[in-house]
């Protein structure tokens, strides 16, 4: 009897943004809460009084809960334009809707491009849910909605001189040679990083070989100095072994995060951040610390183990590195330390998520006291505030987590800041039940059952999303460096990448599965040209196959 299309609202209106009276971020970030009526079509063959506004009504009322159930969030509103040469919009003044005005006579007719046709459309919106127009405008959406802002994401909002270039970035690392010849060091840090951005940064072998496929114009423009025959020369293996072995790897990191913050936006303030150590199959021994935010994968900081120490020690540096104020910070069961939990409260603001094993037996026995013998998993008890459980398929098994979380003290179980513990059972088809204990100094008030149970799963994001990337992707297992500093410097800019790539794929809308390879096969395009351009130019455009 009818037909209704709805689709993905116009990104400016200049009647409905003054009418919904938001601003331009929100507009960017909350766009996807309002849907456009592309079509209504009533059919000729059969017909009654009063169908049109009978069918909108009925379509409206369901709208919401069918988009929440395609695309995971609701509607608030609804716009749609009428051609006053053809329709008069009589079923849509008496659906209730409200109209705003008439275009100004301008349309679409390429991805970018305008052209005015003539033919004004008139623009009518109408709220699917109470105070939709006070939701859109908020300061902040309701929790239900929330998600919505996060699947956006970050845009760059730097101009004129705020927006430099990778290689810009390189100018302000410190030269540690008394003497320098053809190569600047910000020349020789940049074919690095598009050695590593194009998959080719598995070791100073390979950035040579790399640099000796660069056309002339590339080099010239990577700012190598040309010699006595007029000719711009590629760097050889030992000049990128020095460089490695000697480079202040603090101001490269510094670089590498500007540039990082340019093109991805700050790191989300509400993600875990997730620390972990990776040591590299034939690097004999040498470690990386990294810190990452366990979803998106930001990179913040890394530091290298040295041989006569481990990893503990080497996290409490770590944390003067980066900025953990107000964050929830996850490590594994080695940092479950009293010296660790108050330098990381205390001296820098943060709260830690603490896992506790046999290193930890004394502290393992007084959780265990919190929980009666009795307690049980299966079958699951009811979802509360302090007990959640999750069940979900992954690689054909079935996996069921329940936690249960109790609020505790410091002097219950000695250790300093702790505000709850948590019990987790795990088990998964053809496997033991496994139990783990964690602890936490935020309290239940910020960090519920559920939430924990996420957060927990997320942090372990830093082995499947970061590690296996560098190790089946990146080449770093493959990688035979073994100077420690060359190790971290190659390791920070493996992690650019990854980072790049996350933020690379978020921006492919053709491809439901895009792995490291894809975008290493998309920087090495037309002779490296858009890995190239990533580094030299002062555009933040990763690019993408929509690109």
């Amino acid at each position: 009897m009818a037909v209704l299309l709805f689709c993905a609202a116009c990104k400016r209106l200049k009647g409905r943004d003054e009418h919904i009276g938001w601003t331009v971020e929100q507009r960017r970030r909350r766009l996807s809460l309002v849907v456009n009526n592309a079509r209504f079509l009533l059919l000729p063959e059969k017909g009654f009084a009063n169908l049109g506004t009978r069918v909108m009504k009925l379509t409206l009322d369901r709208l919401a809960v069918d988009w929440q159930a395609q695309y995971g969030h609701p509607v608030l509103m609804a716009e749609t334009f009428v051609d006053p040469q053809i329709h008069n919009g009589v079923v849509y003044r008496a659906g209730g809707w409200t109209e705003l005005g008439e275009t100004k006579g301008w349309g679409r007719c390429a991805r970018e491009y305008y052209e005015k046709h003539g033919r004004p459309k008139r623009l009518f919106v109408r709220e699917l849910a109470k105070h939709a127009r006070r939701s859109l405008q908020a300061e902040h959406l309701k929790a239900s909605l929330a998600m919505v802002e996060e699947k956006v994401r970050p845009r760059c909002t730097l101009h004129g001189p705020e927006l430099r270039s990778l290689v810009e970035h390189f100018k302000g690392v410190a030269d540690h040679r008394k003497w320098i010849g053809r190569y600047p060091l910000w020349s020789l840090l940049a074919i690095v990083a598009v050695a590593s951005l194009c998959g080719a940064g598995r070791g100073q072998k390979d950035i040579a070989l790399f640099a000796r496929g660069l056309t002339k114009a590339q080099r010239r423009i990577l700012g190598i100095r040309r010699n006595a025959a007029r000719e711009y020369p590629a760097p050889s293996q030992p000049t990128f072994s020095r460089l490695l072995a000697h480079g202040k790897g603090a101001d490269v990191e510094t670089a590498i995060l500007l540039f990082q913050e340019q093109m991805r936006g700050p790191a989300p303030e509400g993600e875990l951040v997730a620390i972990d150590g990776k040591e590299a199959r034939r690097s004999r021994g040498q470690q990386i610390l990294t810190a990452v935010t366990a979803k998106s994968l930001h990179y913040l900081g890394s530091l290298p183990v040295s041989d006569k120490t481990n990893e503990i020690p080497v996290a409490r540096e770590l944390f003067k590195k980066i900025d953990v104020v107000g964050r929830l910070v996850g490590l594994d069961a080695l940092h479950t330390q009293i010296e660790t939990a108050q330098d990381l409260v205390t001296e820098h603001g943060g709260d830690y998520l603490f896992t506790v094993k046999d290193n930890q037996s004394g502290l393992k026995s007084a959780y265990s006291i919190c929980y009666p013998p009795g307690w049980r998993v299966f079958p699951p008890r009811p979802i509360t505030p302090r007990v959640s459980w999750t069940q979900e398929k992954n690689k054909g098994r079935n996996e069921f987590r329940a936690i249960e979380t109790c609020p505790v003290t410091s002097e219950r179980v000695c250790f300093p800041f702790v505000a709850q513990a948590a019990r987790v059972d795990q088990q998964t088809s053809g496997r033991k039940k496994e139990t783990v204990w964690l602890l936490t100094s935020r309290p239940e008030a910020q960090l519920s059952a559920s939430s924990w149970l996420a957060s927990r799963r997320t942090y372990w994001g830093i082995e499947n999303g970061l590690h296996q990337r560098l190790d089946a992707s990146a080449g770093d297992d493959a990688c035979r460096v073994r100077t420690p500093n060359a190790v971290w410097i190659l390791g920070m800019f493996r992690r650019l990448a990854v980072s790049l790539f996350i933020e690379w794929r978020s921006r492919d809308v053709t491809r439901k599965w895009c792995t490291m390879t894809d975008f290493y096969a998309d920087m090495r395009k037309n002779n490296q040209r858009r890995g190239f351009l990533l580094v030299t130019s002062k555009q933040c455009n990763l690019g993408g196959k929509n690109e």
